[in-house]
């Protein structure tokens, strides 16, 4: 199977209370699973995931 990251940054940084990076959301998914054009939008989400992430463990 061919795998492909979303785009050059395929991750994003989880943050805790002060500020120091506990982890990171990395998503990568099979490339004939989704189009070009949605890519942009699964960024987005793991992005908004990450900061849902960092606010649970108290910062942001």
């Amino acid at each position: 199977m061919v795998w492909a990251d979303l785009s050059k940054k395929a991750f994003e940084s989880l943050y805790n209370h002060d500020g120091v990076v506990e982890g990171v959301v990395s998503i990568m998914v099979p490339v004939h699973e989704f189009a070009e054009e949605e890519r942009a939008e699964l960024q987005a989400q793991v992005a908004k995931a990450a900061r849902t992430i960092s606010s649970m463990l108290g910062h942001g």
